[in-house]
């Protein structure tokens, strides 16, 4: 927040250095690919898990989510910033274009457990894993690129 007593060029420099503080948080390598790791580790289990009988479907997504929250929160805790993913605008699309794969592979994984072809649960996998390592890595770089000073 700006100070009420500071002057305009005072609250824009505040600003600026709290949206730098931001991006260095986000741009952080050992940091943010620890994180990604993770991420994608966590997206794997929850979409591969879908191939498996019940309850360890429901286990691997459960733990998938709760997985992320904590990621989340931890991230959150480390570096003081949170960031939901669906923001700015051009990030935002990113973030719900890898939910939609996500999801997508989730519902394959789910048709593929009903029909017996658990073959299809590895590839899957590997598959989310990927998908979510590449989904973030160019969440980040939307983001950096969205809120660079002009």
């Amino acid at each position: 927040m700006t100070d009420p007593d500071q002057s305009p060029v005072e609250a824009l420099e505040a600003i600026r250095k709290s949206r730098e503080a931001v991006r260095e948080a986000v741009r952080d390598p050992k940091g943010s690919t620890r994180y990604t790791l993770i991420y994608s580790t966590l997206a794997a289990v929850a979409v591969g898990g879908q191939i498996l009988p019940a309850p360890f479907n429901i286990l691997c997504s459960s733990g998938g989510a709760i997985g992320m929250a904590l990621l989340y929160k931890g991230w959150a805790d480390r570096t003081g910033v949170q960031i939901s993913g669906v923001s700015p605008k051009k990030a935002r699309w990113v973030a719900w274009g890898l939910g939609a794969v996500l999801v997508s592979l989730m519902l394959v994984a789910i048709w593929a457990g009903w029909h017996d072809q658990l073959w299809i649960g590895l590839p899957l996998t590997v598959v989310a894993f990927v998908a979510a390592w590449v989904g973030s890595r160019l969440w980040t770089k939307v983001f950096l690129a969205e809120t660079r000073d002009r």
